[in-house]
């Protein structure tokens, strides 16, 4: 318990951190019940920060793909247009496009419609080909 040595080393450490060093497992349950508690009652703030943040990042991306669709031209309404990867192998789980080394001619920005109907060509050329 290499853990416990250094904490009586350290005279900075404060009881709930010692605490937290002797009952590992109970420090577990009570940072997890504390972060249940603070969202309930701060729920609607952190929702709202989280669609604000969401809403300016996709903001940010669909100027740098030009703002419009690159099928149709529609450009009337930033929640209809998506983003769309041409090679869907290449595709990251959490992807973060105004990183400054991601490549952004592996996307481009679709209407909704334009992006339905290219992935239903897709899988119509995918069960052609199997």
């Amino acid at each position: 318990m290499g853990i416990i040595k250094d904490e009586f080393t350290n005279l900075k450490i404060t009881a709930k951190k010692r605490w937290e060093l002797r009952h590992p497992e109970k420090a577990k349950e009570s940072k997890r019940r504390c972060a249940y508690n603070y969202y309930k009652t701060h729920r609607g703030t952190m929702v709202k920060k989280k669609t604000d943040y969401r809403n300016d990042r996709k903001t940010v991306v669909t100027k740098l793909l030009g703002g419009k669709c690159t099928k149709c031209g529609y450009d009337r309404c930033i929640s209809a247009l998506d983003v769309h990867h041409l090679d869907f192998k290449e595709k990251e789980y959490r992807e973060d496009y105004l990183r400054k080394d991601y490549d952004l001619s592996k996307i481009v920005l679709l209407c909704a419609n334009c992006h339905r109907e290219e992935h239903s060509l897709n899988k119509e050329a995918y069960a052609r080909r199997h």
